[in-house]
This record gives C-alpha cells, sequence and structure tokens, in this order.
C-alpha cells in the first residue's frame, strides 16, 4: 500500500518549481509538446510569457538541457549572476551602456566557465556590442590547449567554432 507522505508525493508528483528538481528527473517528467518545439529551434530571441506555475521555467529548462545534450554551448544566468551590474551613471543612456557592458562581461565569463575554463569577463569590460562579444569568445576558445578538456566539451568547442552562437538562457 502506498503512503502519501511527503517523500511519495515528492516522488509521483515531483516537486513544486522546475528549479527545485534535478534535470534528470525533470528529463524523466517533462512532455515535450508544440510549445517546447516553439522554443527549441534556431530563432534569435524567445521570449516566453504564461502565467504563474504554467511551466515557463521547465520549458526553458529543458531546452536549455537539450542544448547541453547537443553539445551547443549554452549558458544559464540566473537574476543574482547579474545582480551586481553596474549601472552607476548620471544619465539613462549611460545605465543603459553599462548594462550592455556588464552583461557582454558575464557572458563572455559564463561561456568561458561553461567549457570548464577559468576565465573572467574583466578584460572585457567596456564592450557593448554582441559582435565584439563573439569576436574575443571565438579568439580565447579557439586558442585553447584541449589537452585537459573532455569529449563532450571538445565537441561543443568545435561546434561553436563552426556556428558561433551562444544560447542564453536568463
Amino acid at each position: 500500500m502506498v503512503e502519501f507522505n511527503d517523500s511519495e508525493i515528492d516522488k509521483i508528483f515531483g516537486k513544486e518549481a522546475a528549479e527545485d528538481e534535478t534535470d534528470d528527473r525533470l528529463k524523466e517528467m517533462f512532455f515535450r509538446n508544440r510549445a517546447y518545439d516553439n522554443i527549441n529551434n534556431d530563432m534569435s530571441l524567445r521570449i516566453v510569457v504564461g502565467h504563474k506555475g504554467i511551466g515557463k521555467s521547465a520549458l526553458l529548462r529543458m531546452s536549455y538541457l537539450s542544448d547541453i545534450d547537443n553539445n551547443e554551448l549554452a549558458i544559464w544566468l540566473r537574476p543574482d549572476d547579474i545582480f551586481e551590474v553596474d549601472t552607476d551613471s548620471d544619465n539613462f543612456i549611460g545605465k543603459i551602456s553599462n548594462w550592455k557592458s556588464g552583461i557582454n562581461s558575464i557572458i563572455f565569463k559564463k561561456s568561458l566557465e561553461e567549457l570548464t575554463i577559468k576565465g573572467d569577463g574583466e578584460h572585457f569590460v567596456g564592450e557593448k556590442s554582441a559582435k565584439k562579444l563573439m569576436l574575443k569568445l571565438y579568439e580565447a576558445i579557439s586558442n585553447l590547449t584541449k589537452a585537459d578538456i573532455s569529449d563532450d566539451k571538445k565537441l561543443t568547442i568545435n561546434r561553436f567554432l563552426n556556428n558561433r552562437v551562444v544560447k542564453i538562457y536568463i
């Protein structure tokens, strides 16, 4: 007989939020539907809108995990990753400029971390152009010695060097 205690309920139905599930459990329970297919494509920007609890985070997380499984360079940004972006400026345009620079620096650093490469975005501070970000990232990754990198990460590096795409999930 099944007891309906918290542990058993968790095993049957999973966590309340996708963020609280392990990746394996989320993959096991997730139902791929048309919304997933629409998110998991080659569009340059996707914005997910929906009521609380409808599965937005699960949808994005599964797309991210799929990218990782397919050796795509994908990074997951959380609010606390971008919390410390410096937006100090006396004018609105300056704040936007600082924001762009800070986000690009974080993307650069997180991209290298995803490939298990120690790096920082500090030398990237001041760059506001996504094109310059991709050029710097391409340069940094193509100059790697790949001796101590796992085969999966080598595949991801090669895929990035060929298609120059970083998928960013916020």
